[in-house]
């Protein structure tokens, strides 16, 4: 299904809510074109729809939030709203899937969502929201976190780069195409496939960048700063030995055990679809993806069970390791 403008424009007010944001087009040569301040996301919609038919052209915006008045980019005045991990494998850009897998399950844990969308070239870009963080040393905060999450989960494609200077960074606009590759950023559903090329993109109408069913009094990066042993023992559980060694491959397991088998095909089943009034079978599914033409969805075992069927990311868990 093609994303309508208003697709589009929803989909920007998600990961670019109400704020002030730079937005950069430039050259191959990195030479800038356009350096402009956009406060909508209309308006960074429309920026990108006319600009998008010179495909020599990239497209970045500024990740966070900042008040422009009377000051140049760069800037540290930046208001914190989401982190962007950037996963990057020159040589082999499936390694960093693993590596996203490991984070998405460690956020959903506390209770953070996130976008995960494909980098236009070899990698991930992984958007965690967050709540609004300002103060001095938020980008020695963020940058101590990832490299103690980045050992704990032994993640070895983090782009040490781009984890600092978080204020005023850029980030390629999702949505836009990469000139050189000729790759689009869409979100993706990083359970769907173990290869990058092959996974699922996720309609835009079906997105969601916010907090999870619980509450959690401070954001990440607070507990970071104000608690050194948050990443120590308490943390250092079965969960993250498991996420090392899952099976994902397993839609065709719990499917059948928490709705029924369906209608053998060969390489997939026919079924009616759960999570919609479906008289004439309208989905499907195999070992490693649902799909329901209707609901237009494409999701892997971790989306469908913590998105779709109602479980929380806990027991969510539970069913995938008593399917292993």
């Amino acid at each position: 299904m093609k994303n309508s403008y208003q697709d589009i424009i929803n989909f920007y007010d998600i990961l670019y809510p109400e704020g002030s944001y730079r937005y950069f087009i430039c050259d191959l040569e990195g030479k800038t074109i356009t350096n402009k301040v956009v406060q909508s996301s209309e308006e960074i919609a429309k920026t990108y729809t006319t600009y998008a038919k010179f495909k020599t052209l990239n497209h970045y915006i500024s990740v966070n939030t900042y008040t422009p008045k009377g000051t140049k980019w760069p800037l540290k005045t930046g208001v914190i709203t989401k982190i962007v991990i950037d996963l990057d494998d020159k040589e082999n850009p499936d390694k960093t899937v693993e590596d996203g897998r490991k984070l998405v399950l460690i956020f959903d844990k506390l209770n953070y969502k996130v976008i995960v969308n494909k980098s236009g070239r070899k990698g991930l870009h992984i958007h965690v929201k967050t709540e609004t963080l300002q103060n001095p040393n938020i980008d020695l905060a963020i940058k101590n976190f990832f490299q103690k999450l980045a050992t704990k989960l032994k993640i070895t494609t983090l782009d040490q780069k781009v984890i600092s200077d978080q204020t005023a960074r850029i980030i390629r606009l999702p949505g836009s195409c990469h000139p050189k590759t000729g790759k689009t950023c869409k979100p993706v559903d990083i359970f769907s496939s173990d290869r990058i090329e092959k996974m699922f993109e996720m309609p835009l109408n079906q997105l969601k960048l916010s907090s999870g069913n619980g509450s959690i009094e401070r954001s990440i990066l607070q507990q970071i700063e104000q608690s050194p042993k948050y990443n120590s023992k308490p943390h250092k559980s079965e969960a993250y030995n498991l996420i090392e060694t899952i099976n994902w491959n397993i839609m065709d397991r719990v499917f059948s055990d928490l709705y029924e088998t369906g209608d053998n095909k060969g390489n997939h089943y026919i079924v009616k679809c759960p999570f919609h009034d479906d008289n004439n079978p309208s989905a499907f599914y195999t070992d490693s993806l649902f799909h329901c033409s209707a609901c237009n969805i494409s999701v892997g075992v971790w989306k469908m069970l913590t998105e779709h069927s109602g479980y929380d990311p806990k027991d969510a868990m539970n069913i995938i390791k008593k399917h292993q």
